[in-house]
């Protein structure tokens, strides 16, 4: 354990610090003492989520923090180190060798595709969330090898894992809606571990995952007597194309060794070659994987494999899709990646240059990973520094705006690559964020928006607007055209 924790704070030591910005500022709130609990009954009027538990962490920090952000990054990173050890665990759980349990933790650990969740301010919501429904999936696992015969006997089965399991399936709900997947992994992980005919195993998994619909169903009530209104446009649900689109985005993200971000800008520039060497070398590194994972298959494997798109359901439906989600899929992809590379690695362990060159090859895999959370947490640190650069600025400016009336945030053109979280041009660092405007200035009968150039001429701009807009680094007005 000590292993795991030092690497991952050495790693992700970068990143601790990073300010609110965007949509971290829907959960900033006034009077935080009295919010702890809040949220728990009531809506946040910002969100149309229902997350109490990140809710009242976040106004427990803010009642004793202020506006410092590294005690939500430890909580999340510590959650995230959690999550890897545990994995290791549970790989040795699975009969994997040691080798095998340490890469798969390893993974988990240091993969790029991770960055977006342990970095940011609110997603406890995504990383407690899946620590929890994987924890409740491994309790069920024990509890349903327990016996495989029968569900209806008075044998001393071990109903107290089954409690926990529980107990874990309901937290994760509470952390985040994403966590519905977990009701549909119990079920098939039910399937598989039970033996018999087709009937009976349908019956016994049935039987078994009753009191998970329950909890399901329970949740859902609760969640709908609490929130008010629709998440907007990006949240929406399509049936078309794009979930093919999403579904290979997300598995992307989880296996290229560089930088999400670094890979997005090649693609937006037009670096062939830059591709071509990544797609060989993430090609050859999943290929031995998959070889490893086929060489000594299992049932087992089955489920892992399931596990990894189940895991994205059903956010691969949704309009608007990021890597953050890619995080739910990670520990059943982390353990097919440790099962996998340590099948093929076992054997070149005997051999002593053999032993050198795997060594060098797996340095330079995880190295490359490290980089790329390094790279990422300094612009999500960037980004916190502009936005509070940015609202500094921007203050003065609340007064002048007429009552009832809109501030539009104009952001000049800028030929500068956008992605994510990561790269924000401009007035964006504040998109989805407006509100903490108001609530610092107490003017909530403005509006605010955020422009783009190009969208100037498009869009009706009140007449007696207020645009300001960001040039050569500092905020000025500017007349409406």
């Amino acid at each position: 354990m000590g292993i795991v924790v030092t690497i991952g704070f050495s790693v992700y030591y970068a990143g601790l610090k990073g300010s609110y910005f965007a949509d971290d500022f829907k959960f900033v709130f006034s009077n935080p003492s009295s919010k702890i609990f809040y949220y728990i009954f009531h809506h946040n009027s910002n969100l149309a989520f229902y997350r109490p538990i990140d809710s009242s962490i976040l106004a427990l920090i803010q009642t004793y923090f202020g506006m410092s952000t590294l005690p939500i990054h430890i909580i999340i990173l510590c959650v995230h180190i959690i999550l890897s050890y545990f994995l290791y665990k549970v790989s040795l759980g699975l009969n994997f060798t040691r080798l095998q349990a340490s890469l798969t933790s390893l993974y988990m650990l240091v993969s790029q595709a991770n960055a977006f969740a342990v970095l940011s301010n609110d997603t406890l919501s995504q990383v407690g969330g899946t620590l929890s429904g994987f924890l409740s999936l491994w309790f069920f696992y024990r509890f349903g090898c327990s016996d495989n015969k029968t569900w209806n006997s008075s044998q001393n089965r071990p109903f107290g894992l089954l409690i926990i399991s529980l107990l874990f399936f309901a937290l994760s709900l509470l952390f985040k809606e994403t966590s519905l997947s977990f009701l549909l992994a119990t079920m098939i992980l039910a399937f598989a571990i039970s033996n018999g005919s087709l009937k009976y195993r349908l019956q016994k998994s049935f039987i078994e995952t009753i009191p998970y619909l329950f909890l399901t169903i329970i949740y859902i009530v609760v969640r709908s007597s609490i929130v008010v209104g629709q998440p907007d446009e990006r949240y929406s649900f399509i049936l078309d194309f794009t979930i093919v689109k999403n579904l290979a985005i997300s598995l992307l993200a989880s296996a290229i060794p560089v930088s999400t971000v670094k890979t997005f800008v090649a693609i937006q520039n037009g670096n062939i070659i830059f591709l071509i060497a990544l797609a060989a070398i993430s090609a050859l590194l999943w290929t031995l994987v998959s070889y490893g994972v086929i060489k000594r298959y299992s049932r087992k494997l089955t489920v892992l494999i399931i596990l990894v798109f189940l895991m994205l359901f059903p956010v691969v439906f949704m309009r608007h899709v990021s890597e953050l989600y890619v995080y739910n899929s990670m520990p059943a992809i982390s353990l097919l990646f440790g099962y996998g590379l340590g099948t093929i690695a076992a054997p070149l362990l005997q051999y002593r240059w053999k032993q050198i060159f795997l060594i060098t090859l797996l340095l330079m895999l995880f190295i490359s990973h490290i980089l790329a959370i390094r790279q990422k947490a300094e612009l999500l640190t960037s980004n916190g520094e502009r936005a509070s650069f940015l609202l500094e600025k921007i203050m003065p400016y609340l007064s002048k705006v007429p009552e009832r009336g809109t501030l539009v945030l104009l952001n000049p053109a800028d030929s500068r690559v956008e992605y994510s979280i990561f790269l924000m041009n401009g007035f964006n660092v504040l998109r989805y964020g407006t509100n903490i405007l108001c609530q610092i200035s107490g003017r909530d009968d403005i509006q605010i928006w955020i422009l783009d150039d190009k969208e100037r001429g498009k869009i009706n701009i009140p007449q007696d607007a207020l645009i300001l807009s960001f040039v050569n680094n500092n905020v000025q007005t500017i007349t409406k055209k």
